[in-house]
């Protein structure tokens, strides 16, 4: 959807403020986790393309409703610290980004709206509030987030995942122990993994009448921590 909204509008995507972003994501999500097909013609009655300048854009909710997404404004405190730039060349169908500042009219006269456009509006006007608030939620039962900020106290960022993961943790353990034969790699592994300053921690078996899922929970949880301490070992080390 994120696309063809930039294919139909001809708009860079430096030309998108970052309310557009968090809109398009948020429907993005909207339609993976409630089945929901928003397209250009459900997105044009819910909201106004407008101008904000210097040929920038925002949406702008229809002034007879209520605001579609929740929470997603237009302003940006700190933002040097969420967003960033990388070379096209760089990304997965770069090449296909728009290069040139689009300053072309932007009208809705040639979106076709098919029968099914007020069902799925009605649809997402019937979803809780919680669901269409920025930044949305997985449905996921299990997901865990763990922060950390760093030695100058930029803004939290949040490490997330979820069952999955913890599947292909259990099915690295196989190889883990056709490794034990040998000890040196092993070794030479768990050096190269702990940074200066940061502590072995000690890993347990699973206890009689513990599920072995959250065994396995428990050992990632570690492991992930020896990383983060790590990489802000890296961090400093690079700063000094």
């Amino acid at each position: 959807m994120t696309r063809g909204f930039f294919t139909l509008t001809g708009l860079c995507y430096i030309q998108a403020m970052p309310m557009v972003w968090r809109i398009l994501y948020t429907l993005e999500h909207i339609f993976e986790q409630e089945g929901i097909d928003i397209g250009m013609s459900e997105l044009s009655q819910l909201y106004n393309l407008v101008n904000h300048g210097s040929y920038q854009y925002l949406f702008k909710s229809k002034p007879d409703q209520p605001h579609p997404i929740l929470k997603a404004t237009k302003n940006d405190t700190n933002w040097r610290n969420q967003f960033f730039s990388v070379r096209r060349d760089s990304v997965l169908y770069g090449k296909l980004f728009p290069k040139k500042w689009n300053t072309d009219a932007i009208t809705r006269s040639h979106i076709q709206e098919s029968p099914a456009t007020q069902e799925r509006i009605e649809a997402f006007w019937k979803l809780d509030p919680a669901i269409r608030t920025y930044p949305p939620k997985s449905k996921d039962p299990v997901e865990v987030s763990s922060t950390m900020s760093s030695a100058r106290k930029s803004p939290k960022s949040a490490s997330r995942f979820s069952v999955s993961d913890l599947n292909e943790y259990a099915s690295s353990r196989s190889l883990k122990k056709e490794l034990a034969a040998s000890p040196s790699i092993l070794n030479h592994k768990s050096m190269s993994t702990r940074g200066k300053g940061a502590k072995k921690r000690k890993t347990t078996e699973p206890t009689e009448g513990l599920p072995l899922i959250q065994h396995q929970f428990e050992e990632y949880i570690s492991e992930k921590f020896s990383e983060i301490q790590m990489l802000l070992d890296q961090h400093l080390a690079e700063a000094e």
